[in-house]
């Protein structure tokens, strides 16, 4: 035999050395997993967990009330049960995760699991897995008892033909498509800019012959700044005003929106436009026409309706330009000023669909991704510090990513005061905790879900797919490592 032959010969060997080598890793890992959650249900724990979330879920659902239409009814209530049962299931799945780890260690059943040939890595990635099943198993039993009290509050409907519609509205969900208000946004941040230039000389002017009008009197002038958030509050409600006053349709005008969108991903026979308006005569009813253009082709139709109400036309497919990007224009024929909330869903267009079934399936692996998240980062901190500091850290990193929209608010808010060092500081610690937990904020599956909309698996997974794999890839590394380099005995106890 050449020595090209037995080079050869050598690499397989050697390949298939490795890959036995894994297999055993992953067998060994698979098996840590299995005794995890067999621990846990053997121990009540696991029953525990199951009854809670799904008594949860299905108490939330029959204590919720809408506006007695079934749709809505049945919207609100799977909403408020999926939040709930969600939080009580994730922080429930962060404590699990820092006792099954942090257990072993200080009971020292991990100095006799880790002196077998199982690796530290093997026993961190086994506990992971196995949590990680019991999450899904959790929220599986909790799906299962929401499509029972669904199908109990559908079976006892008052009303056939409020059932029949939701075969179109219920059991299939649609895409959402909103507006381009890119060239919108730089029209408005120009203007804005001018007008707060102007805002502030005006407040400039005014503390001037503030201060002269005391000196005039022989008092004193105190000024202990904008202790009422008077001067941010104007600027705030001045970029409110120009948006507003730009998409004002004043009588016998037209408003105009662009939409860009997959045509070849229309399915079904029609697609919906959902809009809401306000008006200033809010009894009057409101005249004019809808058109969607693009392409060479336009579809046409009349509308009439009042203000401050949902409305929804249905678009038939074939009437629909087959062009990516689309104008939406509505005419304006009523003696009525009218404003259509862009920014708080006040224009909206649905199109294609899928089934409500295929949509749980994208709502809970978007779930367990994000319950991946969170046992990742309680093993790690759990492999760092002691139970109790694991815990507190842990819950901290869940609680500021599940409220990041309130932080992104006040980030906001802070961008209309002063730039002094505090707002600047200010400004600098939210970002940096926003940053630090943004791989644990939960994927917005839930609302999509309760909505009856589709979830867009492609795009979520475009826009934050790769940074939450880099994420939980960097959680997971860290916990491991620390696991492997750090003396376990000189961990602090609980």
């Amino acid at each position: 035999m050449d020595a090209q032959g037995t080079c050869g010969i050598l690499i397989s060997g050697a390949e298939e050395i490795e890959l036995e080598t894994f297999m055993k890793a992953m067998r060994k890992t698979f098996s840590v997993a299995g005794v995890t959650v067999r621990l846990f249900f053997r121990g009540g724990a696991g029953w525990g967990l199951l009854f809670l979330v799904s008594a949860l879920a299905g108490f939330m659902f029959f204590a919720t009330n809408a506006n007695d239409i079934l749709l809505d009814e049945l919207r609100l209530r799977l909403k408020y049960s999926l939040y709930s049962f969600s939080v009580l299931l994730n922080v429930a799945l962060i404590y699990f995760a820092c006792v099954s780890l942090r257990k072993d260690i200080d009971e020292r059943r991990f100095h006799n699991v880790t002196s077998a040939p199982v690796s530290r890595g093997t026993v961190w990635m086994g506990k992971f897995l196995g949590t990680l099943a019991i999450g899904a198993i959790a929220y599986a039993a909790a799906s299962l008892t929401l499509a029972a009290c669904c199908a109990g509050f559908i079976s006892n409907w008052r009303s056939a033909s409020d059932v029949e519609t939701l075969r179109e509205n219920f059991f299939l969900t649609y895409y959402l498509n909103k507006p381009d208000l890119a060239a919108f946004e730089r029209e408005v941040s120009k203007e804005y800019g001018e007008k707060r230039r102007q805002l502030e000389d005006r407040q400039r002017e005014d503390k001037l012959k503030e201060a002269a009008a005391v000196a005039e009197t022989g008092g004193h002038h105190h000024d202990h700044g904008d202790l009422e958030g008077d001067t941010w509050r104007a600027r705030k409600y001045l970029l409110f005003e120009i948006r507003r006053y730009r998409q004002m349709i004043n009588p016998g005008k037209t408003g105009e929106w662009f939409f860009d969108w997959e045509p070849g991903a229309l399915r079904g026979e029609h697609a919906v436009l959902k809009f809401k308006f306000y008006s200033n005569q809010r009894r009057n009813k409101v005249a004019g026409y809808w058109t969607l253009s693009g392409g060479g082709k336009t579809w046409r139709a009349p509308f009439a309706g009042y203000p401050f109400v949902v409305n929804e036309l249905k678009i038939p497919v074939e009437k629909i330009p087959k062009a990516q990007r689309l104008k939406l224009v509505f005419h304006n024929e009523s003696d009525s000023y009218l404003f259509f909330p862009v920014y708080h869903e006040g224009i909206q267009l649905l199109s294609g669909h899928r089934g409500i079934f295929s949509n749980y399936l994208s709502l809970f692996a978007f779930s367990l991704a994000h319950m991946a998240t969170l046992v990742a980062l309680a093993l790690a901190f759990s492999s760092l510090f002691s139970y109790s500091v694991a815990v507190f850290a842990s819950v901290m990193m869940y609680v500021t990513a599940a409220f990041s929209g309130i932080f992104a608010n006040v980030l906001r808010d802070l961008s209309f005061h002063d730039q002094t060092l505090w707002t600047e500081a200010s400004r600098r610690i939210i970002e940096f905790g926003l940053w630090l937990t943004g791989g644990a904020e939960p994927f917005p599956v839930n609302g999509w879900f309760s909505d009856g909309l589709a979830i867009p698996v492609a795009s979520l997974l475009s826009s934050e797919g790769l940074g939450y794999a880099l994420y939980l890839a960097i959680v997971v590394a860290v916990g491991i490592w620390a696991l492997r380099v750090k003396e376990i005995d000189k961990i602090p106890q609980a």
